[in-house]
């Protein structure tokens, strides 16, 4: 059933002789994902504007139903860091800042009053207790939610051909996306570089911000999530200890 949910919300771009639908290929990446019982490896944040930029390094990795571990380092503060962990009977996440309270962390069980949960329901517990919630984590997690706020945000997308990453062959999408989300305008471009078995390589974005106050003239913001992710890999169990 999740599988078909899933396949529901890719893409179909309008017909172009010189530019393939992304449709399909988007499917299968989210299927993909959708269907891994395990998964191990790291994304990197880059935003970038007026030649300054910020890096967040994510180090990600499940076993469903409901083992998890997140954690990310802003690596030009490296202070900066936020932690969830899950060992399938408790979890532990940051204690978001919009919370009172005096401790770091938050510890919660895995069953709780409604039911166990899993990866999913855990991801959603610590959303706002973690510093990059990307459109890459959001498809690799595959919380049906979050997939459908991106299903509102992306444009048409086709195929434009084939492009390298870390010496990946793989395929370049390139679309639109709306800013803001629901009922926006299509205004950023949206890239996304996906292999032939469907892993998320690079996902990408850029649009032109206003300036505060109008201070100056807009600016280029580029945002990009470098995905080196595998599926159906062997975590590392001694990281699913819950850190309270």
């Amino acid at each position: 059933m999740i599988t078909t949910l899933i396949a529901s919300l890719a893409l179909v771009a309008p017909q172009e002789p010189a530019a393939p639908s992304a449709g399909p290929l988007v499917s299968k990446m989210l299927a993909r994902y959708s269907t891994a019982q395990t998964l191990a490896g790291r994304i990197v944040f880059t935003q970038a504007a007026q030649g300054k930029s910020v890096v967040i390094q994510t180090e990600v990795q499940y076993e469903k139903p409901s083992k998890l571990y997140l954690k990310q380092v802003r690596t030009d503060q490296p202070n900066n860091v936020w932690l969830v962990t899950s060992d399938g009977v408790n979890f532990s996440y940051n204690r978001p800042e919009r919370f009172l309270g005096t401790r770091s962390r938050l510890v919660d069980p895995v069953v709780g009053r409604t039911g166990p949960q899993d990866i999913k329901d855990i991801y959603l517990a610590a959303m706002y207790s973690i510093g990059d919630k990307s459109p890459a984590l959001d498809m690799m997690i595959s919380r049906l939610d979050d997939l459908k706020v991106l299903k509102a945000m992306w444009g048409p997308m086709v195929v434009r051909g084939r492009t390298k990453v870390r010496d990946v062959e793989a395929n370049l999408v390139e679309g639109t996306y709306r800013l803001g989300g629901f009922g926006g305008p299509l205004q950023g471009r949206l890239t996304m570089v996906i292999t032939d078995d469907g892993d998320l390589l690079q996902y990408g974005q850029q649009e032109m911000v206003a300036a505060p106050g109008g201070t100056s003239a807009p600016f280029s913001l580029t945002t990009t999530w470098d995905c080196d992710v595998k599926v159906n890999a062997t975590p590392n169990p001694s990281l699913f200890t819950v850190v309270k």
